[in-house]
């Protein structure tokens, strides 16, 4: 189980080739600098087939400057893998390329892709054996984050992000990147959701203006 973790300029920061049980979440992979070498920096890499298991929990995790994001196939079809919540902004070539096939043992859904050099979703995505079709769970807008550029990944007001995630219960589910609970109400809506991407809203923030004497 990965979490909590800051990762700059790897070239794979997992690279997962037939796993059980292995969860990777609420993680920021980032490169504040291309690499330059060989391979494209690609946050991670997941790969089953017939005969290597595979359960992996990879959500909550954001995803920004980089080559690519996360890189999936399901050759065999029967291992389980679920793809939610996910946060890639301004990535330089493809958010989230696919190969082979998906299949049904795939849950890819509430994950958001925006600014993708190449393409923020591989056409040849197909979330719970639905291909070509992609997930309508799935978005491609601004995730409104505070300040990218200088290690700010938390959400502003208004993010699409915000309790917009799955709420889908994971083995691994605990505390977001920074340590705070999950399942915030950060929309005050009288429901507590997860919100999509590696930080949860925890604080609202009341502005008041013109306040005067005698006045509510």
């Amino acid at each position: 189980d990965i979490h909590n973790c800051y990762f700059e300029q790897t070239y794979s920061t997992l690279i997962l080739w037939g796993g059980y049980d292995v969860g990777f979440h609420d993680n920021v992979i980032t490169d504040a600098t291309p690499n330059q070498g060989q391979w494209p920096s690609v946050g991670i890499r997941v790969r089953t087939n017939v005969t290597k298991g595979d359960r992996s929990y990879i959500y909550n995790n954001t995803f920004y400057a980089i080559d690519q994001a996360i890189s999936w196939s399901n050759d065999g079809n029967l291992p389980q893998q679920w793809i939610m919540n996910n946060v890639c902004l301004d990535i330089t070539a493809k958010a989230f390329p696919n190969s082979t096939y998906a299949g049904a043992h795939i849950v890819f859904e509430n994950n958001l892709a925006f600014n993708s050099g190449t393409w923020n979703y591989d056409p040849a995505i197909g979330p719970n054996g639905s291909a070509p079709v992609l997930s309508a769970t799935n978005l491609e807008v601004d995730p409104m984050l505070t300040s990218p550029t200088t290690g700010d990944f938390s959400l502003a007001a208004g993010s699409p992000c915000i309790d917009t995630g799955s709420a889908t219960t994971h083995p691994y589910m605990m505390n977001d990147y920074l340590g705070n609970n999950r399942a915030v109400d950060g929309d005050e809506d009288g429901r507590a959701t997860p919100d999509r991407g590696a930080t949860e809203v925890t604080d609202l923030t009341l502005a008041v203006t013109n306040l005067a004497q005698g006045q509510n």
